[in-house]
């Protein structure tokens, strides 16, 4: 194996990384981004959590709050795996009967 300098070793990271993304689908690449932003969120205080939120849109942390707080459980059913999967309406945050898994 060629030995690379740390600035070589890094060129050929972003590059390799930069051919990846290029051949990820939208679907994939939100998905990647969510999990990155919720990973992000999941290590700050309540505080800086809000802060965030607010910083994206002012009020959003209240409204987002208000959304989790009334979640109404139209349905549940047993999935072929025998787990218990319920039929959530999420408000505005998601479409009415995405199957979340409880």
């Amino acid at each position: 194996m060629p030995q690379l300098t740390d600035f070589q070793r890094n060129e050929l990271i972003l590059q390799f990384a930069e051919l990846v993304v290029g051949r990820m689908d939208k679907e994939c690449l939100m998905q990647i981004a969510e999990d990155h932003i919720t990973e992000y969120c999941e290590d700050l205080s309540d505080a800086d959590l809000r802060e965030e939120i607010n910083n994206e849109q002012d009020g959003l942390y209240e409204e987002l709050v208000d959304d989790v707080k009334n979640v109404t459980v139209l349905d549940s059913f047993e999935s072929a795996s025998g787990e218990r999967v319920s039929l959530v309406d999420y408000g505005d945050l998601r479409p009415a009967g995405l199957p979340v898994e409880k």
